[in-house]
């Protein structure tokens, strides 16, 4: 199925929240910076397309404050279909720890989205309805 096109996008979202104003024992603080981008490439089929792969990659910087002291700050990188990078650390790491070493791709990230079209043989529909008469 060669491409018929496709479509891309770019996402910059920036959010802070503050539960209670920054006074005291009982004040919480949320900070998140992300930014995505990716694309998909269609098929040609007419009507309803489909997405035949699909590449992109976002980060995210998350940061955790509290009065208590408790903090908690991430900063994870993905790209394609793989974690490139996730680096956690202050007093509330091991509530949420980093993915895996194992499971972090490296700088090139996963291989992508790809659909896989499966070959059948002609003869199959008629084998498997012989089978039920």
């Amino acid at each position: 199925m060669p491409s018929q096109g496709g479509y891309g996008s770019e996402i910059y979202q920036t959010h802070t929240r503050a539960l209670l104003p920054p006074l005291g024992a009982s004040y919480r603080v949320i900070h998140s910076v992300q930014h995505a981008q990716g694309q998909i490439g269609m098929d040609n089929w007419p009507g309803l397309r489909h997405a035949i792969n699909g590449t992109g990659d976002t980060n995210q910087l998350f940061a955790y404050v509290d009065g208590r002291g408790e903090t908690y700050f991430r900063d994870i990188v993905a790209k394609n279909d793989g974690w490139v990078s996730d680096d956690v650390w202050g007093t509330l790491r091991d509530t949420n720890p980093p993915v895996p070493r194992q499971q972090i791709f490296g700088p090139g990230g996963g291989p992508g989205f790809r659909r896989m079209a499966a070959k059948r043989d002609p003869g199959d529909y008629i084998k498997l309805r012989r089978s039920y008469d």
